[in-house]
């Protein structure tokens, strides 16, 4: 019964040794593959131990990006559940705790003062002769329309007048540019004489002013770089 019982404590150790030994790192994987021996392995022939090295290596490969991916998948739920908080606190605009509500609500208490500068500013051109449309004939037309849909309609002038007056107020040479790129400008300087000029008089002054270009050009005139302030 004593020997029985050393047999036991001396052979358990070993048994449980060995079962580690043989145990591959990945037991539990799909792709498991049970240990080889080196001595098993040398007597492989040389097209065996070539497709065994794939097969471990590629494996191991698996495994590892099977980790990379748990890794990224835990991620991905912590950064929802942040996603979800966010969208929490920002909120619906109907409610007046929400971030969106309170803007809204401040929004609407500066009515207002930003109704006035709320405006669009549309820049075409115009034929005087419709049976003749070349450079020549082409001017420019500007038309401000006020947030409460009243307009006016601003003329400008052919192509050349455009670029002298940007190459006044910029100090800078426009002739390269086509009717497209001055369209652009002509619209971003506009933009500014407008925000400028109601926030010192008001729309019904706009619309008795005729905001011709020597007008335009005596503004930027004075104000100088201040003019891209606006």
């Amino acid at each position: 019964m004593w020997c029985k019982l050393i047999s036991v404590i001396c052979i358990t150790p070993q048994i449980f040794i060995l079962s580690r030994l043989l145990k591959y790192r990945a037991e539990t994987e799909k792709f498991f593959k049970d240990y080889l021996p080196d001595e098993m392995f040398i007597k492989l022939g040389s097209a065996e131990r070539i497709l065994f090295r794939k097969f471990r290596e590629s494996h191991k490969i698996i495994e590892s990006k099977e980790k990379e991916i748990l890794i990224l998948q835990d991620q991905i739920k912590k950064h929802t559940k942040k996603v979800k908080k966010l969208k929490t606190q920002i909120g619906n605009p109907q409610t007046d705790s929400s971030l969106k509500g309170k803007m809204i609500a401040a929004e609407n208490k500066l009515l207002e003062v930003s109704n006035d500068y709320k405006f669009n500013l549309s820049v075409g051109i115009r034929y005087h002769n419709y049976k003749i449309k070349d450079e020549k004939n082409s001017k420019f037309y500007l038309r401000v329309t006020a947030y409460n849909k009243k307009f006016k309609n601003i003329y400008i002038g052919g192509d050349n007048k455009v670029k002298a007056l940007l190459k006044e107020i910029h100090h800078s040479s426009f002739d390269e540019f086509n009717k497209i790129q001055l369209r652009s400008e002509l619209l971003l300087l506009y933009t500014v004489y407008t925000r400028n000029f109601i926030w010192n008089n008001n729309w019904e002054v706009f619309f008795e002013s005729k905001h011709s270009v020597e007008t335009l050009k005596k503004w930027a005139k004075d104000l100088g770089n201040d003019i891209y302030r606006w």
